[in-house]
């Protein structure tokens, strides 16, 4: 029996307006992508309980502030101390919480097929920055909105006026400018294939690249600390990164330890193949480099 032919398709009559607005298959979700997106919903959290921070504060300031002053003396500075730190807590705290609810990742960012263009000139796997940068943002802006100078009107109503605009347009300059400034450097810590880059207040624009050949076998030997140290006189902290820190000690040592990898560094295929190879890693402490066992060979010789 002969197999029966699908009929050819029609012409399309959707329309441009039909067309437009037909869902699009979504792209593949890589791991490397479904990083991106679990961070990017946790700084877009951050971003709305920033607002929710706001809000608090001036719920303090409308409301509690102007009740608080028709209690007697003893009782109305205890219950706007109370607003005031519940306004400021309350973000923190829901914030902790979606944190604490998501482990960080085992994993790394494949550059640049998730990050701005111009944070790495090539391939290469950055590390996103901890959702807890997020912790200081919250604080700041609670106490901010404390400090903008609000008008008190003869029914007790308060008014924001040209003085206090131009105060919340001041205070609002400093989380911008971090922001801006994050996104303009790139990532703190970035795999490449040349070694490892690092970007800090002190390292430039282009930040500090530290050779595979530099790196320290045993100080990257699996440690849970809160520092890494990559080479002498070289620690990368920890606690501005959002990655599993066992898994990172072990990338960054399983790259100076094996060069034939490095040049694939940065495409998913690599990340894939980067988590298969450290899922059986040995977290013993790695041989020491060329120099240093020549080194220890020679002390050896010495005291014989």
């Amino acid at each position: 029996m002969a197999p029966t032919m699908a009929p050819p398709p029609g012409p399309d009559r959707r329309g441009l307006l039909g067309r437009l607005l037909a869902p699009r298959p979504a792209p593949a979700l890589t791991e490397a992508r479904a990083i991106a997106v679990r961070a990017g919903q946790l700084w877009g959290a951050v971003a709305a309980l920033a607002l929710a921070a706001v809000a608090f504060r001036l719920w303090v300031t409308v409301l509690v502030q102007p009740y608080a002053w028709t209690l007697p003396a003893w009782l109305a500075l205890p219950v706007l101390t109370l607003a005031t730190a519940a306004a400021a807590a309350a973000p923190v705290l829901l914030l902790a919480r979606l944190i604490r609810a998501q482990s960080p990742p085992r994993g790394l960012l494949a550059a640049p097929e998730v990050r701005p263009r111009w944070w790495l000139r090539g391939r290469g796997f950055p590390v996103a920055p901890t959702p807890w940068l997020g912790v200081p943002l919250l604080l700041y802006l609670s106490w901010a909105t404390g400090t903008l100078p609000l008008t008190m009107h003869a029914d007790g109503r308060l008014a924001a006026g040209p003085a206090a605009l131009l105060a919340g347009l001041t205070l609002v300059q400093p989380p911008l400018a971090a922001v801006a400034w994050y996104v303009a450097r790139g990532p703190q810590l970035a795999l490449t294939p040349q070694g490892v880059l690092l970007r800090g207040a002190r390292s430039g624009p282009q930040g500090r690249l530290v050779p595979w050949a530099d790196v320290d076998l045993s100080g990257v030997a699996g440690p849970r600390r809160r520092a890494l140290p990559l080479a002498p006189g070289v620690e990368v902290p920890l606690s501005w990164l959002w990655v599993d820190p066992l898994f990172l000690a072990r990338a960054v040592r399983h790259y100076a330890a094996h060069p034939e990898h490095r040049a694939a560094i940065g495409t998913p295929l690599e990340l894939i193949r980067l988590r298969a190879a450290l899922a059986a890693a040995d977290d013993r402490p790695a041989a020491r480099i060329p120099r240093q066992r020549e080194a220890a060979g020679e002390h050896d010789r010495l005291a014989g």
